[in-house]
């Protein structure tokens, strides 16, 4: 770290002091190992056999909180000394970003073995940020300190710049592009940008729910012509009929009534087949991704198909009632007149 987060990092001490002078000679750093870990363990058994464990840990316990176990740091003291050992590949070639490297791999390794003593011991720092040093058992040294021991040599593998604000778009444009110059130096070099990639999936979801509402909508109007274009022939053969029923004294609600049926009726088979697939579609998702939040996420399929056969069936019901009364419109000798 730079010589003005090193000298921060004093609100932070719990033992011994910060020397700067033998943190930049290599002969002390600075170690985070909090006084004492409070852990809450909850086991959750999930489908198929399979267990989840959460762990809440902090370092400063709540008042009348219980804490199932807690760890006091029994193994740091400032003033302690400690080996510090890094091997580094004997070649480029070897594979040695490897969780488990080869024996051989490591056999060949060149060592860089150094002893450096605690100057002080780091509390926690829950405001952490990126680059800060906030885990158990991190280290802190400076730049100097860092050549002093011999391990200046390994570059950096990643930057990350972040910002206090959220930038206006000039000053979001000028960021990027000069970083995507930058990246564009090295033939391994790549640039994330977290505000663009977050940009890009709100337009990415805005054009795929505009689809899918245009797709719904297409599949809502069909449905709906097709039920009115039945509706309009038949009631066009039952002229007659609904003549005759008129003039025996039935109401308008009582024919609307059974044409009504008649409309629940054709949707219901497609209706029903309808929601039992996506209940079933739901349950796969859900069960193929172990009861994750992926999977429940499509919960919602079959309210929302239970939604548009609901309007469907709403709206054929205004439809059919308003081809009744242009029926009724006439006179019933006129109906019945009809053929």
């Amino acid at each position: 770290m730079d010589d003005v987060s090193l000298a921060a990092m004093q609100a932070r001490v719990i033992e011994g002091r910060i020397d700067m002078q033998a943190i930049h000679a290599g002969r002390e750093v600075l170690l985070v190992a909090p006084e004492a870990y409070y852990l809450n363990v909850q086991v959750v058994r999930q489908a198929e056999g399979s267990v989840s464990v959460g762990i809440d840990e902090v370092t400063t316990p709540k008042e009348g909180k219980h804490y199932d176990y807690i760890y006091h740091n029994d193994m740091f003291r400032a003033g302690q000394e400690l080996t510090l050992l890094r091997l580094l590949p004997a070649s480029k070639t070897e594979d040695w970003m490897s969780m488990f490297p080869k024996a051989e791999t490591l056999q060949t390794a060149l060592r860089n073995q150094r002893t450096v003593r605690i100057g002080a011991i780091l509390g926690p720092d829950s405001s952490a940020g990126f680059g800060s040093v906030s885990n158990r058992g991190e280290m802190a040294t400076s730049f100097a300190g860092l050549q002093a021991l011999g391990m200046d040599d390994m570059g950096y593998h990643s930057v990350a710049l972040s910002l206090n604000g959220t930038p206006g778009e000039e000053a979001r444009a000028y960021l990027h592009n000069t970083l995507t110059d930058i990246a564009l130096r090295g033939d391994d070099m790549q640039l994330y940008d977290s505000y663009q990639h977050a940009r890009e999936q709100r337009q990415w979801m805005v054009v795929l729910f505009a689809t899918l509402g245009a797709l719904v909508l297409l599949f809502f109007v069909l449905c709906l012509s097709m039920v009115n274009n039945a509706l309009t022939n038949r009631i066009k053969s039952d002229r007659r009929a609904i003549g005759t029923l008129r003039a025996v004294g039935a109401p308008l609600g009582a024919i609307l009534s059974s044409y009504r049926r008649q409309v629940y009726a054709m949707l219901a088979w497609g209706a029903v087949l309808g929601l039992l697939l996506s209940v079933a579609f739901v349950w796969w998702t859900v069960w193929s991704n172990n009861y994750s939040p992926q999977g429940i996420s499509f919960a919602w399929l079959p309210v929302a198909h239970a939604v548009f056969l609901a309007l469907l069936a709403l709206v054929s019901a205004l439809g059919l009632r308003s081809r009744l009364q242009q029926v009724t419109r006439a006179s019933i000798v006129d109906n019945i007149r009809e053929l």
